[in-house]
């Protein structure tokens, strides 16, 4: 039995490294792509959650806030089962929704993990952030006409 020469061997090696590498490459593209698709998706996920903070208000069905939001990352309920807490986590922000047996929400909040992030308060045309007294000084504005469908504070 004659053994194979040395060309041979080289070539089959050759081939089979280009081979090893053709699959890694592979492998690191579809991962880069897939890295991609997710951070695409993640600041699309964002700024939908963003956008939609100015639809949440006191009174709503928390299954309205569940369909905007979707399922949150903690929820907790009071020792008496009377009081419901759902928490959300996104990039810039959480979202504390609280409700109540009826299933409304009866308070929310919003906490900026993001120092540059400053949504809307409704109605007062200041965004979080700001202090009381950037609101001025009138009690009658500070207490607000508004009812809690339209403003939570």
């Amino acid at each position: 039995m004659s053994h194979p020469p040395k060309k041979l061997k080289k070539s089959l090696i050759t081939v089979f490294l280009s081979g090893i590498l053709a699959v890694l490459g592979y492998f690191v593209a579809l991962n880069g792509v897939f890295d991609l698709y997710q951070h695409i998706a993640d600041n699309f996920l964002q700024k939908k959650a963003e956008d939609n903070l100015h639809v949440i208000y006191t009174g709503a069905s928390i299954k309205y806030i569940e369909s905007i939001f979707g399922p949150p990352v903690k929820e907790e309920h009071s020792e008496d089962g009377r009081v419901h807490e759902y928490i959300y986590s996104f990039k810039k922000f959480y979202l504390q929704v609280v409700y109540d047996n009826n299933n409304t929400v009866i308070l929310y909040s919003v906490t900026s993990k993001d120092e540059n992030f400053h949504p809307e308060v409704p109605y007062l045309r200041k965004t979080l952030g700001h202090k009381f007294k950037d609101f001025g000084s009138d009690i009658d504005y500070l207490q607000s006409s508004y009812s809690s469908k339209f403003l939570s504070i």
